[in-house]
């Protein structure tokens, strides 16, 4: 277990896992709606302001998008972007899903989520759909509307975000924006870091054993993981720990030897003079002080 040095500082912020990051990029549930038709209807030329997803479920689906004339079939799926100018031709018998969503969060760049690439054409902004992966999750989100409680809404957001990331996987690979993916894989790996060091958060693990775990040679790992979380394996691991020490000292009774051997240090000297050098304070005046 590496001792730290005085170069690791652990702020009090706002942190997912021991460490302060981006918001993650997700949709933002706003609407679902069923439509079916019983007579030939427009709808007038619009621009979007947020995401639409179109999911036709039987029945021709015809609009323009663009300029550009769209004729979908069922199974199909139209995801529609902000800014899209957008009209419908809709004629019985014709049954869809519209769901309205708008995309939160940004790289830790401060780049923001755009799902799709700058010059993507209206052809690539449509698949075809997995059925019986997709509409199970759409009923789910419709019923959820109906059961209207307090907890609903947020299981709604939780159905769209799977259904989400679905629709990105299924999407032509070059429609999708490479800003997009760099913040999805930057996501992800922060995310398998986090996990992995939760996993072994009481234990020693070695740098060897955190790339046998991560299935990448010691010099990737240590290459993704100054990138993704600005430090070493070992210290990031350290940080990690010494963040769950905090957390303990705070609100736990444990002794200060119980948490060092609980979070596997060799021995509270160690330990508390890696906490001293990371937060200023001996583990017995942060206790004092929260």
């Amino acid at each position: 277990m590496p001792d730290g040095g005085s170069d690791i500082i652990v702020r009090d912020v706002h942190r997912s896992g021991g460490y302060e990051c981006a918001p993650p990029v997700a949709p933002v549930f706003r609407r679902l709606g069923i439509v079916e038709t019983r007579r030939p209807y427009r709808y007038k030329p619009h621009q979007h302001l947020g995401y639409e997803v179109i999911f036709v479920d039987r029945g021709v689906y015809r609009c323009r998008l663009n300029e550009a004339s769209l004729e979908l079939q069922p199974d199909y799926v139209l995801i529609v972007k902000p800014g899209d100018w957008h009209a419908d031709e809709c004629e019985p018998p014709l049954r869809y899903f519209g769901i309205g969503f708008l995309l939160g969060g940004h790289g830790s760049n401060g780049t923001e989520a755009r799902l799709f690439a700058p010059y993507v054409r209206p052809e690539q902004q449509l698949f075809r759909a997995d059925r019986s992966a997709l509409w199970p999750i759409l009923e789910r989100i419709e019923r959820e509307g109906v059961v209207g409680d307090p907890i609903s809404s947020h299981v709604q957001d939780a159905l769209l975000l799977e259904l989400f990331w679905l629709m990105v996987r299924a999407l032509p690979r070059e429609a999708v924006s490479e800003a997009f993916l760099d913040m999805s894989r930057e996501r992800a790996g922060r995310t398998a870091f986090l996990r992995l060091f939760e996993a072994h958060a009481t234990e020693r693990l070695s740098v060897p054993a955190m790339a046998r775990a991560l299935h990448m040679s010691e010099r990737l790992l240590a290459r993704k993981c100054r990138r993704i979380l600005g430090d070493t394996p070992a210290r990031a691991f350290l940080r990690f720990k010494l963040e769950r020490a905090r957390d303990l000292l705070a609100r736990t009774e444990m002794s200060i030897k119980e948490i060092s051997a609980y979070l596997g240090f060799r021995d509270q000297y160690h330990f508390s003079k890696a906490f001293k050098r990371a937060c200023g304070a001996s583990p017995s005046e942060y206790r004092r002080k929260y």
